[in-house]
């Protein structure tokens, strides 16, 4: 069970990083009504 646990919250990193990523670039892009959008 731990095992499995362990790859879910590699998963949930993996997928934070992603978002991180998104949040970087919409933030470069000064898109303000794409982040009002995931609020």
């Amino acid at each position: 069970m731990s095992t499995r646990h362990a790859a879910d919250q590699r998963q949930f990193l993996n997928f934070d990083d992603r978002v991180s990523i998104l949040v970087g670039l919409c933030d470069q892009l000064g898109a303000d009504g794409v982040e009002g959008q995931f609020e």
